[in-house]
């Protein structure tokens, strides 16, 4: 399906629970692209750095919140991704400071409750309990890292 920003697939194994969402975005951030080679396929992929920065953005942007996001931006701070702060700051019109005060409160926010929504079924037991007991602070204290490093810069 052609919705207004993206294309839309899904992928439905008869009977399955599980459905796969593909959904490629058409607009033109300026991103960056390597050639990967898989398993004897090269492909064109996203950037590190563009890939995080696009995924901020996309929490930053978005109106409900996703917790896979949540995770996401864990994950690459986490591991250490750079991120190309200038494409967070022409995607969203903000400063890339104001970006990442936004997102720890958008984190805050979040009732802990709440977390598996949207992730759980593709958690074992041990993850989910992680989840629910690490995922909202780990992120919130990893952003508030990149937030003071942002502001030291600036000085």
């Amino acid at each position: 399906m052609k919705k207004r920003f993206t294309l839309f697939f899904e992928l439905s194994y008869a009977d399955a629970d599980q459905n796969i969402k593909v959904e490629i975005n058409r607009r033109n951030f300026g991103s960056e692209y390597v050639i990967l080679n898989y398993f004897g396929i090269s492909m064109k992929v996203m950037t590190r750095e563009d890939m995080f920065a696009n995924k901020l953005a996309a929490f930053y942007e978005r109106g409900e919140r996703a917790n896979r996001d949540i995770y996401d931006v864990w994950f690459f701070l986490q591991n250490n991704w750079q991120i190309n702060k200038k494409l967070v700051e022409k995607r969203l019109n903000v400063s890339f400071k104001e970006c990442l005060e936004s997102c720890i409160k958008k984190v805050e926010k979040v009732a802990d409750r709440s977390l598996l929504a949207g992730i759980g079924e593709l958690l074992d037991v041990k993850q989910k309990n992680w989840v629910k007991s690490k995922l909202k602070t780990e992120t919130i204290f990893l952003l508030k890292v990149m937030l003071d490093k942002e502001v030291n810069t600036e000085l």
